[in-house]
């Protein structure tokens, strides 16, 4: 499942965020859920908190949660808080190269 985050993920909106990401999970299951940062320019830590917490809900059911076309900004608050290892992380052109056949992405 591949989904574009289309703001910066804060205090404000992390409630909504979560609730629609872990909606979708849940009723999809998808294999892989990769979110699009291309639009995100910023995350607070409580954005970051929330995409935690995501994660530990998809690996708890065994399934992928990929993060891809990141910001270098948002990568340093990543590594600033030691999180880096804790998510997977591509670049476009790398997601694209890697999951191309699973996704279609011949079309986007």
């Amino acid at each position: 499942m591949l989904l574009q985050i289309t703001s910066g993920i804060n205090i404000s909106n992390k409630k909504e965020i979560e609730k629609t990401l872990i909606s979708l999970f849940e009723e999809y299951k998808p294999e892989i859920m990769a979110l699009d940062f291309e639009d995100v320019r910023f995350i607070d830590s409580a954005g970051i908190a929330t995409l935690v917490k995501i994660l530990k809900k998809i690996i708890s059911a065994k399934k992928k949660f990929i993060f891809y076309n990141v910001s270098d900004e948002i990568i340093n608050s990543i590594n600033i808080l030691r999180l880096k290892n804790f998510f997977t992380i591509y670049t476009k052109d790398e997601f694209y190269k890697k999951y191309k056949n699973v996704f279609n992405l011949n079309t986007l």
